[in-house]
């Protein structure tokens, strides 16, 4: 039907096996990133027979991933209800003594892993169908005996309200978890044949609105929808979105902060329920806003959370790492996503004489890809892991200081710069940063991210291939943003400072007083002379490229991508871009009306002035190496042709401009492409247009290498 969103096709994590290793290592890593705490693995036992089982037998077997875990016992028979048959019965659920001896006697087992789930020392364990039961509290007291026979305390046992909605502790139990979806409380329910949607908002609240005279445990659902099961007689809610997921997972947490630490715990149905519509698992469509939600919802609060069931946490960062003997014993480190400025805050913070910040040396990332990629299939590291990792953490820390001081030996304050630290594929290496340097500080520097998206399609290889697709450019942004200010929340304020690339550029001297404010180092007057440079000349390396126009916000987007993806990206990027603050929900409608009628008319809406029709008609300021598609206002000139490129030839060839005709000549990472025989050569050919008086302005990681 029209808004159908299917399928859910996954991002990040991609499609996986969860077989393998690796894959449940992502998981756990993305999970702790955003604030769950554990998983509530499904636990599908017949009469003794596991099903599903090798993924988390290897989770026990192999003691990874450390994320902590409790189970849920799903004792219903398996029928084709995803065909729409629930009478066909594939296996069937069947009970007696004996197997609830053989199967608490296996539970113990779990229950003894010293990363399960526990209230007080109580192993958490579910079951989802209790009535099935043909003795609920016999089963009960079963499961708890044999644990405390086994020498483990006693479970704390918890009834799901999937298809009876009551206090469990009528039949044996501990309590009760308020399962959803709850449908029994959707209005109109079951009504209909065939298809039924139902508002997302509307149900959500139905299922919140009912009033119960015991106490329970909340659980929040992200979204349903089923029909990848049961087609067109498959269940829908619709119109579901992060921001009110987010706000009924505060509610939850509120509902429980009265209540012992130890009981404070939330579900969250589900973390990767594909089939039904209903995952925290980032999507191609909202990327990690599921998981962003839970972070922001978790952190104030004193709660934690598992896959499902969680509690908040709060974390108190260490004390600022003041330099000793003369320099600092933790770093400053920049990053964000690529193309959102973090070259520009590295040489902000490079103009002051005590900071060397370094150009993406990657030595941060590939130490977490080392520590990540240790075997875990050999006896060594069976029995030996995690006191080897300990023990190689000891050491990094001096090893990456002594590094560093090497690289510059007279500067006080050092650190990394690096957009890849909130890359997807290095997940959990700015914990690790944290954890070798207490002390250490963050700087995440963010950007709208229709211009990263711009600008990361505009960069070319030197063959002449782009960087990324349309597809990746937005997940590139998407994921760099979630991760990094995920991660941010979880630091105190004297730790991470996030800063918007409009804000550093619309006022350069004022953004850098707040940055060198947070960390903790007197401005000096070479970084206020720096800022005033680029206030006076912007050069590709600081230009806004954005500017308010009327009730909207104009970008030189529309330059690079046709109204057809102009409206495709404000659907994958709108959400966060009113959650950044830069639309609003009215603007961001109108900019779509306005691309629709553009769209409708056929015409090419471009903002921006249209392109000279000669180079006289252009500034004397040369973009040389600027990728495929060059800065308004400037002469911009590549090794290939592309939008708004004036010059498209080789530089050692020679560009066909006057001599001593350009006040202003920028490179941007171009000279590394240059082989080192040809470096000479270029810079003269960079010289001979240059007036005299006029201004080079050299960007690029390898400096030595360019000077000579």
């Amino acid at each position: 039907f029209e808004g159908h969103h299917q399928p859910h096709l996954p991002a990040g994590l991609g499609f996986y096996d969860l077989r393998v290793p690796e894959v449940r290592a992502a998981q756990a890593e993305l999970a702790r990133a955003h604030g769950i705490e554990g998983f509530c693995y499904w636990h599908y036992w017949f009469k003794g027979r596991r099903l599903l089982e090798r993924p988390f037998q290897e989770v026990l077997d192999s003691g990874e991933p450390s994320l902590p875990f409790c189970l849920t016992w799903a004792n219903e028979s398996w029928t084709r209800s995803w065909l729409g048959d629930d009478r066909d019965i594939l296996l069937r659920q069947e009970y007696s003594l004996a197997d609830d001896i053989e199967h608490a006697r296996w539970l113990a087992r779990a229950f003894a892993d010293p990363r399960y789930v526990t209230v007080g020392d109580r192993p958490l364990f579910l079951i989802y169908r209790p009535l099935d039961l043909p003795d609920p509290a016999r089963t009960a007291d079963t499961i708890r005996h044999e644990a405390v026979r086994a020498g483990v305390a006693e479970p704390l046992l918890l009834g799901i309200t999937s298809f009876a909605d009551r206090d469990f502790r009528e039949v044996g139990f501990d309590g009760t978890v308020d399962f959803e979806p709850a449908f029994v409380a959707v209005p109109g329910f079951g009504e209909s044949e065939g298809l039924a949607t139902y508002d997302y908002e509307t149900t959500t609240k139905a299922m919140s609105a009912r009033h119960r005279e015991f106490p329970f445990h909340p659980c929040v659902m992200v979204g349903w929808d089923n029909t990848p099961r049961r087609g067109d007689q498959g269940v829908v809610f619709t119109d579901q979105s992060p921001i009110q997921f987010e706000t009924r997972l505060r509610c939850a947490i509120d509902r429980i902060q009265d209540r012992e630490p130890d009981e404070r715990f939330v579900f969250i149905n589900a973390w990767n329920e594909w089939a039904e519509g209903n995952h925290l698992e980032p999507d191609q469509r909202d990327g990690l806003a599921y998981l962003e939600a839970v972070d922001r919802a978790t952190t104030p609060t004193s709660a934690s959370i598992v896959q499902g069931s969680g509690v908040a946490r709060t974390q108190t960062g260490p004390p600022m790492a003041a330099p000793r003997g003369g320099r600092a014993t933790a770093p400053i480190v920049v990053f964000g996503a690529p193309r959102s400025g973090t070259t520009y805050v590295q040489h902000l913070l490079n103009a002051h004489p005590d900071v060397f910040i370094s150009h993406e040396t990657r030595v941060l990332a590939w130490l977490h890809a080392a520590i990540e990629t240790l075997p875990r299939d050999d006896q060594f590291v069976v029995t030996e892991r995690d006191r080897f990792i300990t023990h190689l953490k000891t050491g990094l820390a001096d090893v990456i200081r002594d590094f560093y001081e090497e690289l510059s030996p007279s500067t006080m304050y050092w650190g990394d710069k690096n957009p890849h630290y909130a890359d997807p594929a290095n997940l959990g290496c700015l914990a690790l940063i944290a954890e070798l340097f207490p002390g250490t500080r963050f700087i995440n520097i963010v950007r709208d991210g229709r211009d990263v998206v711009t600008s990361l399609l505009r960069r070319r290889h030197e063959n002449g291939d782009p960087w990324v697709d349309f597809d990746e450019a937005h997940r590139t942004w998407e994921s760099h943003v979630e991760i990094g200010r995920g991660f941010g929340a979880r630091q105190e304020s004297d730790a991470y400072f996030e800063i918007q690339y409009e804000d550093l550029v619309a006022d350069d001297v004022a953004a850098a007083r707040d940055l060198f404010e947070f960390l903790k180092i007197d401005l000096a007057p070479e970084v206020v002379e720096f800022c005033r440079q680029q206030a006076v000349e912007r050069t590709p390396l600081s230009s806004p490229t954005r500017e308010q126009v009327g009730t909207q916000t104009g970008s030189d987007w529309s330059d690079v991508l046709t109204l057809d993806e102009q409206l495709r990206s404000l659907d994958l990027l709108g959400d966060r871009l009113v959650r950044l603050g830069y639309e609003s929900a009215e603007s961001l409608d109108a900019t779509r009306t306005a691309i629709a009628a553009s769209k409708s008319r056929g015409e090419e809406a471009h903002s921006g002035a249209e392109k000279p029709t000669s180079l006289a008609d252009r500034p004397r300021r040369l973009n040389w190496g600027c990728g495929s598609v060059g800065e308004p206002g400037w002469i911009n000139s590549d090794l290939h042709d592309g939008p708004n490129i004036d010059i498209a030839c080789d530089i050692r060839d020679g560009l066909p401009i006057e001599d001593e005709s350009m006040d202003y000549i920028v490179s941007i990472h171009a000279l590394p492409m240059i082989p080192y025989p040809d470096l000479v050569p270029v810079l003269q050919e960079l010289r001979r247009m240059l007036e005299p008086g006029g201004t080079l302005r050299l960007s690029l990681p390898d400096l030595d290498r360019g000077i000579a």
